[in-house]
């Protein structure tokens, strides 16, 4: 009786292990590539403001698109090698691609952000319409560069909120013992001296 009861148990703790790891390795890689396409983005995120600006500052200068591409991804390979390798891939595409649109296009599939999304959008319409590059860039640099400010005030907003717990459970015991501390050394001396 007490072998069977042993088996069940082990069936049991058996079939748990079993279940956790076929969980694991059905959800885990897809776990593990989510994660990092989001560490991919919010890298490309962080790095766009500065491309656009470096983007802006070549096509200012007199440099046509597919100079300026060359450029930014010439400074921006080592400070920002992700945003490099994307940018690298749409100068490649605009270059063997007779299609400038399709191009522009594969990059925000690619990335699938907002930002490369307005980029793309932004850059279509130049082409389009004839409008200037150099103010539809200025136009986005100045609106990412204040949403890269808001996020940043956003993120400086929740600062107090968050330190009030570490606050409490480390900084709380020692003002109690602080206050508290003559109050009990006199409790002390009274009752020993009893």
């Amino acid at each position: 009786y007490a072998f069977s009861e042993v088996m069940k148990d082990h069936s049991a703790n058996s079939l748990v292990m079993n279940l956790i790891i076929v969980g694991l390795a059905v959800l885990g890689p897809k776990m593990f590539v989510n994660n990092k396409i989001e560490h991919r983005k919010k890298k490309l995120k962080r790095a766009f403001p500065d491309t656009l600006d470096l983007l802006l500052i070549c096509v200012e200068s007199g440099l046509a698109l597919d100079a300026a591409l060359t450029r930014v991804c010439s400074e921006l390979g080592k400070a920002y090698p992700e945003m490099a390798l994307e940018l690298n891939q749409t100068r490649l595409e605009l270059t063997l691609l007779n299609d400038r649109i399709r191009a522009l296009n594969n990059l925000s599939e690619r990335t699938d952000m907002v930002q490369f999304r307005s980029l793309n959008a932004s850059l279509i319409q130049s082409e389009r319409f004839g409008t200037s590059l150099t103010d539809t860039l200025r136009v986005l640099a100045e609106d990412f560069r204040l949403e890269r400010m808001a996020d940043a005030e956003a993120k400086a907003a929740r600062l107090p909120v968050m330190l009030t717990v570490p606050l409490i459970f480390l900084l709380m015991p020692s003002f109690m013992l602080i206050v508290l501390g003559p109050a009990i050394v006199g409790v002390l001396k009274t009752t020993s001296g009893m």
